[in-house]
């Protein structure tokens, strides 16, 4: 089956093909993919990125194969699996990890130049990964581009070389090894067209088959992901609050909260002596959420963070976590706050928050218990 391209660039893929030039009909496909994606032909613009990245695997192109993750990374992304989007993405960040070790004798203007030029990837993984509150993940694709820039800054690697790799889980795995089946076709294609092979019909239907087998199991990829974070051991279901809550609010002056939190608000649930439950909305999302907390970790982490920006960090999320149930709290004469921490606030140090006028940790007795998914 063959790709509808453009007239002109259909030209320009057969004189490069005509010449041996790998390079040059690699960097075709790739530029035809961003005309299919302004376009919104989502089925064509991953077949020619593929076919991209075939020829540039084939020719060692370490540059354009992160450029190409990062685009079919991209549309995943823009088609909402995200799931999908961030193995692109991450064996992206790998690659261009790669790069930056290699390129550390280039000049320092040379390293600043290549750095500005894969930030946005960085960034944009970390955001989906944010989303999907997965903040460690989030973290440290941050922290791979603050070590890269003060590598610039500094023109030392000495003492630098943090692990720069980003690990993917069993199942992010066998996405890429399917994937990657499905892309080295892009080679195997050029190869058989260049010496006009008569298999050049067969490797055709063989590839388009492998692409259908891999669109398919792309729905299974995304619904395994989805099973996997809902039977996660830190997922604690709410009905389960009061059961789980019992002992630890049977003493006067305490009360247990539960952050439960979701894709576009913040649900405060709390509970207290004689089962007495509540619940108050915060109009704050998953994602604000989560790039706030990752801001106050590294605030935390850092020697040279300046205590007013920490104050300040810690004091945001107090005001979306304590402060609506202030009220409660001084009704109450609550001494002592036990947290049961979800999803991306279990990555607070709860101690640590700023009411404005104190630490938190100074103010109550804190506790945290932990929560298990009941299935």
């Amino acid at each position: 089956m063959a790709i509808a391209c453009e007239k002109i660039r259909c030209i320009a893929i057969a004189l490069h093909q005509e010449i041996d030039n790998r390079q040059g009909e690699a960097n075709t496909w790739n530029n035809l993919g961003l005309v299919y994606a302004q376009q919104d032909r989502d089925f064509e613009v991953l077949d020619v990125y593929e076919r991209a990245l075939g020829l540039l695997r084939g020719i060692g192109d370490r540059r354009g194969e992160g450029i190409t993750l990062a685009n079919i990374g991209r549309i995943w992304d823009q088609q909402g699996n995200l799931e999908i989007a961030i193995v692109f993405y991450k064996e992206s960040v790998n690659v261009r990890e790669q790069i930056r070790r290699d390129i550390r004798t280039l000049s320092q203007t040379s390293q600043q130049a290549y750095t500005s030029t894969v930030a946005d990837t960085y960034r944009r993984l970390s955001e989906v990964l944010l989303q999907e509150g997965r903040i460690i993940e989030a973290q440290q694709v941050l922290e791979l581009l603050k070590l890269e820039e003060l590598r610039d800054f500094t023109r030392n690697a000495s003492g630098l070389d943090a692990d720069s790799s980003l690990a993917l889980h069993a199942l992010e795995k066998s996405i890429r090894d399917e994937f990657g089946t499905l892309a080295s076709f892009g080679h195997a294609l050029y190869e058989c067209e260049k010496a006009r092979c008569g298999r050049i019909g067969a490797l055709n239907q063989n590839r388009w088959k492998v692409a259908e087998w891999f669109d398919g199991q792309v729905a299974t990829f995304v619904s395994t992901i989805r099973d996997n974070r809902q039977t996660d051991e830190f997922f604690f279901d709410p009905r389960y609050l009061s059961e789980t809550s019992r002992d630890s609010v049977a003493e006067p002056g305490t009360l247990l909260f539960y952050p439960f939190v979701l894709d576009e608000k913040l649900w405060l649930l709390h509970t207290a002596a004689g089962d007495v439950a509540g619940a108050v909305p915060v109009e704050v999302t998953q994602l604000e959420l989560g790039t706030a907390v990752v801001e106050f970790r590294q605030a935390l982490e850092s020697p040279t963070s300046d205590m007013d920006a920490l104050k300040a960090s810690g004091h945001r999320l107090y005001h979306w976590l304590i402060e609506p149930l202030a009220k409660e709290i001084q009704e109450n004469t609550i001494q002592t706050l036990v947290f049961a921490q979800d999803r991306v606030t279990r990555y607070i140090p709860m101690g640590a928050l700023w009411d404005g006028e104190q630490y938190v940790v100074k103010a109550f007795t804190l506790r945290i218990i932990l929560c298990f998914a009941k299935m």
